[in-house]
């Protein structure tokens, strides 16, 4: 089998692709002093299954094409040697056609052996050019104004070169894949101006300070896009705290992260973007202050308020059943017209104006008494006057006797009053027993029943003014003015003794009785 082959200035162009196959066991190949413009991958890696050479001197050797599958599969095999030895003389012109080969010469350099180590024709080792800088000028492409477009090995993508071009947006250019738009006025820009094809982006020394929360994830939502943004003054503010968190989150995204600042020149490695929305110690103080402040003002608005209706709030409370503790009937009575309404029986009428009346609204009891007969108006009627007076009293007194019975009206009287004490829950009626009722024929059943579990006052009883009294409203106050009564009385002894006595006589004075109205515990006298 063919080992050595010398083609050396035959005019030779390219290694056709059928050498594998017709020479398999070929181990020396010259090629110089030809016309052999590309170097293709599958020409070395058939050699390389070997120990064999490949001479290509004195050729105009422009690309050695390697493509993004065989870049992998080189970096798969762990960049593992092949065995062959090329020779080359020709400088490489390094564009687009030689990226995959300076990407896989960079990143696995010993991946084949070179007699010289390859140069571009800027006279710079491949080792030395950047990749970044293999490029190819793209043509039928729309470039925006003030951008250069090229294209990789990939020509459906475009490389856009805007650096320095005074731009303030991100450039429109179709498919871009990589952006190069340094030293640029541009300040913002929304998560639509972003392409999906785009992979890098130089953003440094723009005047980018603030970014949504949308645009910021949208800029670093593909995991292979890079960015760099050193050179932008950002905001570390509460306001701009989302873009900063995408930032923080994709750093590994961001390049040069670690060399990007604050608008204070702050690293973003050294804040902490949490406490970035915390409140400084006065405007925290006054925060924590404000709900106090506020619940006070409310406290004390609330309060002013119950004060100035507390009168008709106890009334609402009252009549709803809550606070009854706090519902003093002074307050419930304090607009009511009489203190009694007086219920009896014409036929009862001397009784009731010669001794009930007479000794109950005179001094200094002077309680206010609702005589039908005396303080009903004339025409109205009668049922809605019974109610009326019932309403505006604060007691309802039944003189009861034989003859009250024999009164449809008293008889009335009497159940409007004992509804009215009933719904409000309040002794409200007071009965004097007149003479004795059991035996009475108009005795009903309520009545009855009512006599049977309630106290009530009987005429001729010892204590029949102190009963009825006691039962009657008591005044606000009576209590204390008895008690400041006793103690003038007791000054007034001392003083009047020692005008009337000598010094000597004074101790053996007998003490000056005032007799002043005292308030009774009344123990009222059930029937028998």
């Amino acid at each position: 089998m063919l080992e050595h082959l010398s083609l050396m200035g035959t005019g030779v162009t390219r290694i056709c692709s059928s050498w594998p196959v017709d020479m398999p066991a070929l181990t020396y190949l010259d090629l110089s002093q030809n016309s052999v413009h590309t170097l293709q991958y599958e020409a070395i890696h058939w050699l390389g299954s070997r120990p064999s050479e490949l001479i290509l001197t004195d050729n105009d050797l422009r690309v050695i094409m390697y493509h993004r599958t065989n870049y992998q599969n080189i970096l798969k095999h762990n960049c593992t040697q092949s065995n062959v030895t090329v020779h080359i003389t020709h400088p490489l012109t390094c564009d687009c056609h030689t990226y995959w080969f300076a990407r896989s010469f960079a990143d696995c350099p010993g991946h084949v052996s070179w007699l010289e180590t390859p140069k571009c024709k800027s006279g710079k080792l491949v080792s030395e050019t950047s990749v970044d800088d293999m490029i190819c000028a793209r043509r039928g492409v729309n470039c925006s104004a003030g951008c250069k477009c090229f294209s990789r090995e990939n020509l459906e993508t475009t490389i856009a070169n805007c650096t320095d071009s005074a731009l303030e947006h991100l450039p429109a250019v179709p498919r871009l894949s990589h952006l190069y738009a340094a030293s640029n006025r541009i300040d913002d820009f929304n998560s639509s101006d972003i392409p999906e094809t785009l992979i890098f982006a130089d953003l440094k020394y723009n005047s980018i300070t603030h970014l949504s929360a949308e645009t910021a994830s949208k800029l670093l939502s593909v995991g292979e896009r890079q960015v760099l943004l050193a050179g932008n003054l950002l905001l570390c503010d509460c306001n701009n705290k989302p873009f900063l968190n995408v930032l923080y989150k994709h750093q590994n995204q961001v390049l040069d992260y670690n060399l990007t600042t604050c608008l204070d020149e702050t690293p973003l490695t050294s804040i902490d973007i949490e406490d970035l929305c915390a409140l400084p110690p006065p405007a925290l103080l006054l925060y924590s202050l404000a709900p106090v402040v506020v619940l006070l003002v409310a406290s004390l608005l609330a309060f002013g308020l119950c004060y100035y209706y507390r009168h008709e709030l106890k009334v609402c409370l009252y009549a709803r059943g809550c606070c009854m503790f706090w519902v003093h009937e002074e307050e419930l009575d304090r607009d009511k017209k009489y203190d009694a309404f007086v219920s009896f029986s014409h036929a009862d009428e001397q009784f009731v104006h010669e001794s009930l009346t007479a000794e109950l609204e005179r001094e200094p009891c002077g309680f206010r008494l609702c005589i039908h007969t005396r303080d009903w108006l004339l025409g109205e009627w009668i049922p809605t006057q019974i109610a009326v007076s019932v309403e505006q009293s604060r007691r309802t007194i039944i003189v009861l006797s034989r003859n009250f019975l024999s009164s449809i009206w008293g008889r009335l009287e009497f159940r409007t009053a004992h509804i009215n004490a009933m719904r409000e829950g309040r002794a409200r009626v007071i009965i004097i027993l007149l003479e004795e009722v059991d035996d009475h024929a108009e005795l009903d059943a309520e009545l009855k029943a009512y006599l049977s579990s309630n106290t009530y006052v009987k005429w001729g009883d010892p204590y029949f003014w102190d009963k009825l009294r006691y039962a009657l409203p008591h005044r606000r106050g009576e209590r204390r003015a008895l008690r400041a009564g006793e103690e003038v009385a007791r000054d007034l002894h001392h003083i009047m003794a020692r005008e009337a006595l000598g010094p000597g006589q004074f101790a053996d004075a007998a003490p000056l009785e005032l007799r002043l109205p005292a308030p009774q515990m009344l123990c009222i006298e059930a029937p028998n």
